[in-house]
């Protein structure tokens, strides 16, 4: 099963997608994870999107479909869960083209609790990561305003959409994600 998790910066995704790739055994691919390890090795993807991100933009669409395609694989596993993949309706097709996409669970949470966890999250080492800043979080959140918001239309149009309410605790967000899994 293919799962995309959708929802702004912040709203959980990444911490529902680790949940799922531990109890469900699912690849977890987070083109934020992806492309902040390409900045840190100093890729030549690395040193193009570094100046991007610092600016709460986001990566065009070509580097990111080729960053996925990069990491694709899934032999091991159950399936995908997309987290921050795909960010517009170009990439949502073109990952149509090469992958089923079984269920779209979107996270659902309001500006302010959305910057509020930026401002007060940290990387593995116990630091704020250098795109979250509120300048930074503001920006990124304006921008998935603007080019992510269609997603959900896209994919309510195909019947794959669960919306749930992310500003919950992360515990009844795993639950709500359990009952939408196990119901397909």
């Amino acid at each position: 099963m293919n799962l995309i998790l959708l929802g702004m910066p912040g709203s959980g995704k990444g911490t529902v997608a680790s949940w799922l790739q531990e109890k469900y055994l699912y690849r977890q691919i987070s083109t934020g994870d992806l492309l902040r390890e390409e900045r840190k090795v100093g890729t030549q993807l690395g040193k193009q999107v570094e100046v991007i991100m610092n600016e709460g933009k986001l990566v065009s669409d070509e580097m990111i479909i080729e960053l996925v395609k990069k990491h694709i694989k899934t032999v091991g596993f159950k399936g995908v869960v997309f987290d921050g993949f795909p960010r517009t309706v170009f990439q949502a097709k073109s990952l149509d083209e090469t992958t089923n996409i079984d269920q779209v669970i979107f996270l659902k949470v309001s500006e302010k609790i959305v910057v509020d966890r930026l401002l007060n999250r940290s990387d593995d080492s116990g630091q704020r990561r250098e795109d979250d800043n509120e300048r930074v979080i503001k920006e990124r959140i304006k921008v998935y305003m603007e080019n992510t918001q269609p997603l959900i239309d896209h994919y309510e149009k195909k019947c794959l959409l669960t919306t749930l309410d992310g500003g919950v605790s992360i515990e009844n967000v795993r639950n709500k994600v359990k009952e939408v899994i196990e119901s397909l």
